[in-house]
């Protein structure tokens, strides 16, 4: 039987309970002292890209002035773009004024 090369859709694998997050899918940390599986999200709401790694309340990371700080978060951050979630207005007043522009690229 051939393997179907079709990806299954990612689910998240912790419990988030904000409405108005977006699943931006699963993100594996390799860095040091923090590896393993999160799930990553993105609201518009706040407006604030999330690094879940568990499912108490208090397991996560967010914010999107850590992205120099946080891979995972930079890593939302490039993922909500890609999927058009920030605005320009969201871009210019929160992100742009944290860039390291050796670290991230955000294509508006």
């Amino acid at each position: 039987m051939k393997e179907s090369k079709k990806k299954m859709k990612e689910v998240p694998k912790y419990k988030h309970d904000c409405e108005r997050c977006v699943f931006l899918g699963r993100y594996t940390n390799t860095s040091k002292g923090r590896k393993g599986e999160s799930d990553l999200y993105y609201c518009a709401g706040e407006p604030t890209a999330i690094e879940r790694y568990g499912d108490e309340g208090s397991n996560y990371y967010s914010g999107l002035c850590f992205m120099n700080a946080n891979p995972a978060i930079k890593e939302a951050i490039d993922r909500a773009n890609k999927m058009g979630l920030i605005s320009e207005e969201i871009y210019r007043r929160e992100i742009l004024p944290y860039i390291d522009t050796v670290f991230v690229k955000i294509n508006i």
